[in-house]
């Protein structure tokens, strides 16, 4: 019974570990710090559509990146077949809604930023970091549908 048992448990851990990442839920959290709680607009695949940093125009860096947003705090961009993770948080700050990004692997640090979050809606979700008066960088994502 106690090897049934061991047998089990290592099959139903072998198996949860997997990761498919086809049926990831990339979600934002609609509250500021609860991860659990999720507002389903956000469900989707996002790319970034405008980044623009130190006054340069970034986006074509990241055309072939497809992000999804899981709801356990890590962001995932995929790029032919390669799976990059990272964190996001989003809470208030000082009456602002703050979104922070965190990768380890470039060219995706350019994205690492404590963001203002500008804009969000079913398709959009727009980020803004003011360096000082008159510099600012943004950041846009839009969702789009993946053809089949």
């Amino acid at each position: 019974m106690k090897k049934l048992f061991l047998i089990l448990t290592v099959a139903v851990g072998l198996t949860a570990c997997k990761k498919d990442l086809t049926s990831l839920r990339p979600i934002i959290p609609s509250t500021s710090t609860d991860a659990k709680s999720v507002d389903p607009k956000f469900i989707g695949n996002w790319k970034i559509v405008n980044l623009f940093r130190n006054g340069n125009d970034e986006t074509s860096d990241f055309r072939d990146y497809t992000f999804k947003f899981d709801p356990g705090g890590k962001i995932y961009a995929l790029r032919s077949g390669d799976i990059f993770v990272g964190n996001w948080t989003r809470r208030t700050e000082t009456d602002q809604e703050k979104f922070n990004i965190n990768f380890d692997s470039a060219p995706l640090t350019e994205l690492n930023n404590n963001w203002n979050l500008v804009e969000r809606d079913v398709n959009v979700l727009k980020l803004e970091f003011v360096i000082r008066k008159n510099v600012i960088e943004s950041l846009e994502f839009r969702k789009f549908e993946i053809n089949p």
